[in-house]
């Protein structure tokens, strides 16, 4: 989390970072893979394109966008850090172990 002054906020733990304190900031970028669309022909490609729009058509504009590219930024303690490298799956494994 960006702060107005010298002091961060760290977006795990919300601990204060002041400024000369180590901290990490982490990028995370999400891009649609391209390979969901078959090339096999022409046609069955422009009627495989049709059906992406059919079904896009009626989605909010901003959910279209965060499905193509997202970015989030962090602002990590060292601790948070760490946690965060060991394992970032580790919430999606845990919620999915726990249905």
């Amino acid at each position: 989390m960006r702060a107005a002054t010298d002091i961060y906020i760290c977006d795990g733990c919300l601990k204060e970072i002041r400024k000369g304190d180590l901290r990490y900031f982490v990028k995370i970028e999400g891009v649609c893979a391209t390979d969901c669309i078959q090339q096999e022909n022409s046609a069955d490609i422009k009627e495989e394109i049709n059906g992406l729009i059919e079904q896009m058509k009626d989605m909010p504009e901003q959910e279209l966008v965060r499905q193509v590219c997202s970015e989030r930024y962090y602002d990590l303690c060292p601790g948070c850090y760490k946690t965060f490298f060991d394992g970032p799956l580790r919430s999606i494994n845990e919620k999915n172990n726990n249905r």
